[in-house]
């Protein structure tokens, strides 16, 4: 992975959200950070050079720490990446278009370059684990993620959708120093790119060359075996 440059680090905390056409889902996110910002936490949006309105909501927003960025790019983690380098904050974390910050950590402890804490979902609590499950499946939502910026490394940009579960295989295989807590910051929408059936394919080439064969063969069963759990479960709640 590639470092990232730096900016000043003017505040503790920098909330990214990426955006791109999103004017019907964008308007709840930017409310649920604005309230939160003061002189130690900015937000900085990333908009992709958007058409449909979402802008001008955007600019409709306003506070000091609040600033927006809009341009063309090459896709998520391409602009997730663009943040990275333009944060002030010694510590970056990503809340996009759809999901909604909750509150900051309680405590960001400077011995760790990675703090995973817990999100809300439609089904649930996901709580984050460090463990071998990564191989399996993405067990860190990255809405609950703060990297600190000094030490953050690109996503990789030829994954369109996944490119955050491989950054987590990556703190894992090389043994980031890491502080997992069960802390909810997030919420985490269900209804993402990532959780789409155009996302199939990516994910089983990324399993198959960063898990190993055997792993990548457990994750498809498992997989597999969810999937038939959901049908019997929707079927038994159509009848």
């Amino acid at each position: 992975m590639v470092e990232m440059l730096e900016s000043e680090d003017v505040f503790d905390i920098t909330v990214i959200t990426v955006v791109y056409n999103c004017v019907n889902e964008i308007s709840a996110t930017i409310e649920s950070i604005i309230p939160l910002l003061d002189d130690k936490h900015e937000l900085l949006v990333i908009d992709g050079g958007s058409t449909d309105g979402t802008l001008k909501l955007l600019h409709s927003y306003s506070h000091p720490s609040y600033s927006i960025i809009s341009e063309h790019d090459d896709g998520i983690y391409d602009a997730m990446n663009k943040g990275a380098i333009r944060a002030r904050g010694k510590w970056i974390t990503y809340i996009n278009s759809g999901d909604l910050l909750l509150g900051f950590p309680t405590r960001l402890n400077p011995l760790y370059d990675v703090i995973c804490n817990a999100v809300k979902t439609e089904d649930g609590i996901i709580y984050p684990q460090l463990n071998w499950k990564l191989r399996l499946y993405n067990t860190i939502p990255h809405q609950g993620v703060y990297y600190k910026k000094s030490s953050f490394k690109a996503f990789d940009t030829q994954f369109k959708i996944f490119a955050d579960y491989k950054y987590n295989l990556y703190i894992y295989r090389d043994k980031v120093k890491t502080l997992v807590t069960k802390e909810i910051v997030a919420f985490h929408s269900l209804s993402g790119i990532s959780n789409s059936s155009i996302a199939r394919c990516e994910l089983i080439k990324l399993l198959r060359d960063e898990s190993g064969f055997y792993w990548y063969l457990f994750s498809m069963i498992r997989f597999r075996v969810l999937g038939l759990k959901k049908r019997l479960k929707n079927n038994l709640c159509a009848q």
